[in-house]
């Protein structure tokens, strides 16, 4: 995420963290930071300056969860249309 403090001083956009304290998880490090810098990245391109991205980690049930959150438009309906058949909501990305 140091990476994307650059761009967002530009747009004047805060980076707020609430990280589960204690969480531990089994990934490859440089694969997970790419990842998360990836979609903090892309929370910058889209949102409005002076707005708020928040990065949260939570544990569930035997899973560590990430989530960026930003304020910007979202996706229109005609993408999240072909994401979902790309990815269906009942199958996992990663079980393809």
């Amino acid at each position: 995420m140091k990476n994307n403090l650059p761009a967002a001083g530009k747009k004047m956009i805060q980076i707020q963290t609430d990280l589960a304290p204690g969480l531990l998880a089994s990934a490859n490090p440089a694969a997970t930071l790419q990842i998360l810098d990836n979609l903090v990245s892309n929370a910058l391109k889209f949102s409005h300056p002076r707005t708020t991205i928040h990065v949260r980690t939570l544990a569930q049930a035997s899973h560590a969860l990430v989530a960026v959150q930003d304020e910007g438009p979202g996706i229109t309906p005609p993408t999240k249309e072909t994401l979902s058949e790309i990815h269906p909501p009942d199958r996992p990305a990663n079980r393809r």
